[in-house]
C-alpha cells in the first residue's frame, strides 16, 4: 500500500511561507508588544506602576502645543476639571469668605518627582485653610517645559474665569530650553523681540508628541534613564544672560503681572533657590532673578491689610516678619487698632524690632525679632480717634483734599477708556463737576451716562448726553442729589430757613440723625449753603440761591447779626 507524501516546509508554497515567516518576525512580537502595553495601561489604572511624572496628562492645544487635559491621571499625578493638577475640582462658584489662589510656573510648580499630595501648592493649600477656611484653594497650573509665555496665555484664560485673589508666577526655568525650541521651529526670537513683540513660546514640546503620550514601553524606557547621559559633577560655568531672551522675558512679566492686576488680584513672584535638582548649576536661576528685579520694580513688594482685620498681636507679627526689605505695609482704618497692639507696633516703627511674648505662665519668655527696613503707610478718616503715640510716630502726616474738576475730568477720560466708550471733553468735564469732588463717586456715574448712552443709541458722551443722564437721575450742576435738595427745602419750607435741631429735621425726613450728620450736611456745608450753629442749621444765602428762593429779610438780618458777633470773637 503507496503511503502519502508527508508535507514539509520545503513542500509549501511560497506564498505559504512568506505568511509563516511575517507571522514569526512581526505577528509575534507585535502581539508581545501590544500585550505588554494593555498589561501597563492595567497596572497604571490600579496605580501600581512606574512614577508617571506627566505622561498621561497631556493633550494637544492649537494655542499652547500642550495643555493637561481635564480629570486625567497616571501612577502619581491627576488633574482636576479645569486640568490643574489638584485631586479636587475647582470650587465654582467660588465659596464666600474663601481664598483662591493659582500658581503659574513650569516643573517646579508641577513637583513631577512628587506625588500630586506632596507637591508645595497643595502643602500651602493645607496651610491656607488653617487661617482662611476650608473651601479656600491653592490650584497648581505647573506644567513641565512651560515659558513664562505659556504660563501668560493660560492665565488670561483663567483668570477671568475664576477669578482668584493671588496669582503666584514661579517662572524662569524654562527661557533658554524655550528659546532652543523656537529656533527649531523656525523662530528667530531676536528678530521678533527687535520687531517688538513678546510672550513668544514653542508650541513643540515633548509632551505632545503622540509615541510619548501613548506608549507605556517608551514611558518605561525613559523612567529606567537607559539613554541619559552621565551625570557631570562638575558646576556648570555662569554664562552671560541671552539679551533677547532677558528682553522677552521681562516684557511678558510685566504683561503678566498688569493681566493680574487687571483682573483684580495680586501678582506675587517667587524667586528660585535652594532646589536640589539643581545644585550648582545657577544658570538656570538668572531669568528667575531678573524677574525679580521686574516684579519690585512694579511694585510687587506691597502688603495691604486693615485695622479691624488684626485682632491680635500673632497677626500683626505675622505681617512684619513677612515682609521683604523696603516693603510697603499699608494698614487701612489705622484708627481701629487694638491700644495693645499699638504698643507691639511702636517698637517696629522706631527701631525695626518686634517684641513679643512666647509661652505662658512662668515659661513666658520675651523674644526679640529683627525686621527689615520698611515703610508703613496707615489711612484713616477719623485721625481723632488715633492715639496720640501712634499719630505722632508717622514722619510725614498728609490730608487728603477733595479733588478739583479738572482733575476729576481726567480721571472721567481715563475710566472711560478704560470702559471703551467714546467720551467728549465737555462730556467730562460734565460728569466732572457733578461729582463732589471725589473719584469714586466719578467713576459710578460715569457708569450711569454709560447706561443711559447706550440704551438711548449715543455712540459720544458729549455734554448733552451727560446732562440729560444725570438729570434724569436728580443730580444738579453741583453734585447735589434728591435727597440734598429735600433737606434744604425742608429748612427752607417748614422752618424758616432756621435754626432747627438735628433730631427734628430727622424726624421730618424719616431719617437717621447718623444720616443727616455724617451723610447729608458735610457737602452741603462744603458748598457754602448750609451753616451749623449752637442754636441748629441754618441757610445760608447760598442756599437759598440755590433753591431759588428769596431770602426772607429777617433771615438776612438774622446771619448779619450772627456774622458780626463772630467778628466781635474774633
Amino acid at each position: 500500500m503507496t503511503q502519502p507524501a508527508k508535507t514539509t516546509t520545503a513542500n509549501l508554497p511560497l506564498w505559504k511561507k512568506v505568511l509563516f515567516s511575517l507571522i514569526l518576525m512581526v505577528g509575534f512580537p507585535l502581539a508581545a508588544i501590544l500585550a505588554i502595553e494593555g498589561a501597563g495601561y492595567a497596572i497604571m489604572h490600579f496605580k501600581y506602576g512606574v512614577p508617571g511624572k506627566t505622561y498621561g496628562l497631556w493633550s494637544y492645544d492649537a494655542e499652547l502645543g500642550a495643555i493637561h487635559s481635564t480629570n486625567a491621571y497616571n501612577s502619581n499625578s491627576e488633574t482636576n476639571n479645569h486640568g490643574f493638577r489638584n485631586k479636587e475640582d475647582v470650587f465654582e462658584p467660588k465659596p464666600p469668605n474663601s481664598i483662591r489662589v493659582i500658581a503659574y510656573g513650569g516643573s517646579t510648580t508641577f513637583c513631577f518627582n512628587l506625588e500630586t499630595d506632596q507637591a508645595w501648592p497643595i502643602r500651602l493649600q493645607e496651610e491656607l485653610r488653617k487661617y482662611a477656611g476650608p473651601k479656600s484653594q491653592v490650584l497648581n497650573a505647573g506644567a513641565i517645559v512651560w515659558s513664562i509665555g505659556q504660563e501668560l496665555a493660560r492665565a488670561k484664560r483663567d483668570l477671568p474665569r475664576l477669578k482668584p485673589d493671588v496669582v503666584i508666577i514661579y517662572s524662569g526655568l524654562n527661557e533658554e530650553a524655550n528659546a532652543g525650541h523656537l529656533a527649531r521651529e523656525g523662530i528667530d526670537l531676536k528678530q521678533a523681540v527687535d520687531a517688538g513683540k513678546h510672550g513668544l513660546f514653542a508650541t513643540n514640546l515633548d509632551q505632545s508628541r503622540w509615541l510619548k503620550r501613548n506608549s507605556m514601553i517608551v514611558r518605561y524606557l525613559e523612567y529606567l534613564n537607559l539613554f541619559a547621559p552621565p551625570p557631570n559633577p562638575a558646576p556648570v560655568p555662569e554664562y552671560p544672560i541671552v539679551p533677547e531672551i532677558r528682553e522677552n522675558f521681562d516684557r511678558t512679566l510685566r504683561e503678566f503681572i498688569e493681566v493680574i492686576r487687571k483682573n483684580n488680584a495680586r501678582p506675587l513672584y517667587v524667586i528660585m533657590g535652594g532646589i536640589h535638582e539643581i545644585g550648582q548649576n545657577r544658570l538656570l536661576l538668572r531669568y528667575s532673578r531678573e524677574g525679580a528685579a521686574v516684579a519690585r520694580e512694579m511694585g510687587v513688594g506691597f502688603r495691604a491689610t486693615s485695622g479691624p482685620v488684626i485682632q491680635k498681636a500673632g497677626d500683626l507679627a505675622a505681617q512684619l516678619t513677612n515682609l521683604q526689605p523696603h516693603d510697603v505695609l499699608f494698614i487701612d482704618e489705622i484708627h481701629r487698632l487694638n491700644p495693645a497692639i499699638e504698643e507691639v507696633l511702636y517698637p517696629a516703627m522706631e527701631d525695626f524690632q518686634l517684641d513679643l511674648m512666647i509661652g505662658e505662665g512662668p515659661a513666658a519668655r520675651s523674644v526679640r525679632i529683627e525686621l527689615p527696613p520698611f515703610t508703613l503707610v496707615g489711612a484713616t478718616t477719623r485721625s481723632g480717634l488715633m492715639t496720640r503715640p501712634l499719630r505722632e510716630r508717622f514722619g510725614i502726616p498728609l490730608r487728603m483734599i477733595f479733588y478739583e474738576p479738572a482733575e476729576l475730568e481726567t480721571i472721567v477720560q481715563r475710566a472711560a477708556r478704560v470702559l471703551k466708550m467714546q467720551m467728549a471733553k465737555d462730556g467730562g468735564a460734565e460728569i466732572a463737576k457733578r461729582s463732589r469732588g471725589t473719584p469714586r463717586v466719578a467713576n459710578r456715574l460715569l457708569r450711569r451716562v454709560r447706561d443711559f448712552a447706550s440704551v438711548g443709541g449715543s455712540a459720544t458722551v458729549d455734554a448733552k448726553v451727560a446732562d440729560a443722564a444725570l438729570t434724569r437721575l436728580e443730580i444738579d450742576g453741583r453734585g447735589l442729589d434728591a435727597q440734598d435738595r429735600r433737606y434744604l427745602a425742608c429748612i427752607a419750607d417748614n422752618y424758616g430757613g432756621g435754626p432747627v435741631g438735628a433730631e427734628t429735621l430727622a424726624a421730618a425726613l424719616a431719617e437717621q440723625r447718623d444720616v443727616i450728620e455724617d451723610v447729608i450736611e458735610p457737602y452741603l456745608m462744603q458748598l457754602g449753603l448750609l451753616m451749623r450753629t449752637p442754636r441748629g442749621r441754618l441757610l445760608s444765602e447760598g442756599g437759598y440761591r440755590h433753591l431759588g428762593i428769596a431770602m426772607p429779610k429777617a433771615q438776612k438780618q438774622q446771619l448779619d447779626l450772627l456774622a458780626g458777633n463772630a467778628a466781635e470773637e474774633g
